[in-house]
Parts: structure tokens; sequence; C-alpha cells
């Protein structure tokens, strides 16, 4: 049987982990564009994000599993060898624009709760005129993975985005856990 307060409870964790996180992934963003760009522009961040995001929610959350999840879109050009890294069959997805007929190619976090319960976090949904924060369940059908789970943030997060992920998960260390430590 669940435990339908600590579910709550976690799932109120997490999202106190996603707003924190928002204002270091704003912050970035503004760092990254040298202020020609507000840093809650997210549009085309979220491949870096998720991977940031992805280390912060295991490090943060290591109860449940974590992996790092998106769909290639309509507006992807689709190589020769691509079935290797993404399901054709699933194909286009990412996250469902204002007509049903049309994906947007999109990256987040999909997790499995120690429950049972499987979500999406996701960070940078606001591009596609949504909260800045989004926690949903995994099944929510305006998200559709099409990139191949065996294909993790390792592949699909390259320099200089390495870069990006690993310095906004540093400034979660500090900025997050390091000052609270203090605090106490």
């Amino acid at each position: 049987m669940r435990n339908d307060a600590r579910e709550i409870h976690m799932i109120d964790e997490i999202k106190e982990t996603l707003e924190l996180f928002r204002p270091l992934l704003e912050s970035r963003i503004a760092s990254l564009f040298d202020g020609k760009r507000p840093g809650d522009n997210t549009a085309g961040c979220c491949r870096g994000a998720s991977g940031a995001l992805l280390k912060v929610l295991r490090h943060r959350h290591p109860e449940a599993t974590w992996q790092f999840c998106g769909g290639l879109g309509d507006e992807s050009k689709l190589a020769p060898g691509a079935e290797e890294y993404v399901n054709l069959a699933c194909f286009p997805g990412g996250f469902a624009g204002p007509e049903d007929d049309l994906w947007f190619g999109h990256f987040w976090v999909e997790g499995n709760l120690p429950d049972g319960r499987r979500i999406i976090a996701d960070a940078t949904a606001d591009q596609f005129g949504q909260a800045t924060t989004l926690i949903v369940d995994a099944d929510d059908p305006r998200y559709r993975g099409n990139i191949r789970p065996e294909h993790d943030v390792g592949v699909w997060v390259r320099a200089p985005e390495t870069y990006f992920v690993e310095g906004l998960f540093s400034d979660w260390l500090y900025e997050i856990d390091y000052k609270r430590q203090m605090a106490i």
C-alpha cells in the first residue's frame, strides 16, 4: 500500500528542489549570454539545464532513480543512422506544441520514486508557455520521449554544454548545500 503522506511530502521536496534550482539556472543563462539575453529565456537551454537538474536530483533525492530523457521534434533533421539514438517509432517527440500535430525537441528528467510513481521534472517548460518548473506524471501527453534510454546524458550533452552542466551543479553545491549547512 502506498504511503500517501510520504508521497506528497516527497513531491513537495522535489518541487522545492526545482524552485531552488530555477534561479541558479536563470543566472547561469544570463551569464552564458553575457547579459544580452535575459536568464528567464530558457529556449534552447533544456538539454544543458536537464543535464544539471539530473545531477541535482540524483544528489538531493538519491532514494529515487533519475534519468535524462528527451525527444527530437518535428524541427529535427535526422541523419542516417539516427535509429541508433532515436526510437523512430516515437518520432517526432519532445514537447507537444499548441497544435496536436506539432512536436518541439525538448529534454527533461524522469524519476522513478520509491512508491512506484513515475514523474517528469522539467525546469525549462516555460519556453513552451508552461510554468517555469513542472512536475507531472510521466505519462503526461505533452511529453513524448524518443531518445533511447541507453544513451544517457553523456551521449546527448557535449562540450561546451558540459561546462554549463558542471558549472550549474557547482552553483547548486555552493549556493544551496554549502550555505544551508553553514546556516545551521
